[in-house]
């Protein structure tokens, strides 16, 4: 009954969630085959949170930390694929397989904190892979300043589908950081409201994870001003996601 009503308010919102890459460009439904979106359920009377993920392996999905709440347990978590070709549910997540980075701290919106921004899931089955659906390898190395890499997300398109979009930016070292746990990028190409969890690719492998303190210097509603996006830095956790999944590349 509890699934019944969480796909019934899952459909619902699906079509109103403001979240979107400003500025990006919608995805073919055979690229960017890693993305998903995640349904966060803690109660039949409270809202379902939305948040995307990024699939590493047929077992385990990367997240943002801060998609999961504190405040009350997790009843469910769907991972669900939606584009022009598909719109299905891939696999379903346990509470007790969610996995907070340990130095993470819920509710607090440091810069400092967002470098550990990021959070495991394991699937109570292993997801089935096709021409739509595929795993994407996280980075082992940090990028070098000023190169291009792909952010990458579920957008709201002028359908009200809550369709993935993409773009390309340039992306650093943050300015404001020494720790090396964050990367940014300065652009008109924009994590949005709700954008958390979205993925930074780079040479086919996932450098970054749209963190909680997504903007740093705008509003996302005006599309002519450049932002600062911050994204926890995927390599700088390699160690930590290869002891918790036992990934072996």
């Amino acid at each position: 009954m509890y699934l019944f009503l969480f796909l019934n308010t899952l459909i619902a919102i699906s079509a109103l969630d403001e979240s979107r890459v400003y500025s990006g460009n919608d995805i073919s439904p055979t690229d960017q085959g890693y993305l998903v979106v995640l349904f966060i359920a803690t109660g039949k009377d409270d809202p379902v949170r939305k948040c995307s993920g990024s699939m590493i392996s047929s077992n385990w999905i990367i997240t943002a930390a801060h998609c999961l709440p504190a405040e009350k347990p997790i009843k469910l978590i769907l991972v669900r694929q939606q584009n022009k070709k598909v719109q299905r549910t891939l696999g379903r997540v346990k509470p007790i397989n969610d996995h907070k980075h340990p130095t993470y701290i819920q509710g607090n919106n440091s810069i400092a904190n967002s470098g550990y921004d990021i959070a495991l899931l394991k699937t109570s089955k292993p997801l089935v892979f096709d021409d739509y659906a595929k795993a994407i390898d996280p980075a082992r190395v940090s990028p070098r300043n000023n190169q291009w890499a792909i952010i990458a997300g579920y957008g709201q398109n002028e359908l009200g589908k809550s369709f993935p979009r993409q773009s390309a930016v340039k992306v650093s070292k943050c300015f404001f950081d020494n720790s090396g746990r964050l990367l940014c990028s300065n652009s008109k190409v924009k994590s949005g409201h709700g954008d958390s969890g979205r993925a930074l690719t780079l040479n086919g492998k996932l450098i970054g994870v749209v963190s909680g303190v997504a903007k740093y210097n705008c509003e996302e509603t005006n599309p002519n001003l450049s932002c600062i996006t911050i994204y926890a830095n995927v390599a700088a956790h390699y160690m930590w996601i290869k002891n918790v999944t036992g990934f072996k590349k």
